[in-house]
């Protein structure tokens, strides 16, 4: 969206971009899409997009351990701390990994041959311009802890 015009120094008027404006009308409309589709509760335990909640905030709070803990135990899932701490030197000190998002539903899904919660998640990146959106697997089995089930760099 743009502003209204405006004059500087006599010069013709210009109109300067509002990326913030179109970043909360998105994310208002993300919003609204997220409560018209809830989202899925397990009843054994947290719902899918609690553990997502979590996985966010471990990215956000620079915590490699506390990410990769979060990772289901299997050899295709399973990431070690070492290996996030490389993805997160993609942000800059300073910077959330993600720093606004927005859960928009869950469905069911399949990933690494596994059938899987897909939680679906529309973000701004600590790294780089714009929205993205992206799905973030959960495994969800009978008693077993929730644990995300294809790992997701953002």
């Amino acid at each position: 969206m743009l502003s209204p015009r405006v004059t500087i120094g006599g010069g013709p008027a210009v109109r300067e971009p509002r990326p913030l404006l179109a970043l909360a009308v998105a994310l208002t409309a993300a919003a609204s899409a997220a409560l018209a589709v809830g989202v899925t509760h397990d009843a054994a335990g947290p719902p899918p997009a609690a553990l997502v909640e979590r996985w966010i905030a471990a990215w956000n709070s620079r915590d490699p351990r506390a990410v990769s803990s979060l990772t289901c135990d299997y050899l295709r899932a399973s990431v070690p701390a070492g290996v996030v701490d490389q993805y997160l030197a993609a942000t800059p000190r300073g910077r959330p990994v993600v720093a606004d998002h927005v859960i928009t539903g869950t469905e069911p899904g399949v990933a690494h041959d596994r059938r899987l919660e897909r939680v679906l998640v529309t973000y701004v990146s600590g790294s780089r311009e714009g929205l993205v959106r992206t799905s973030v697997f959960v495994r969800v089995r009978g008693d077993d802890p929730l644990c995300v089930g294809a790992f997701t760099a953002w």
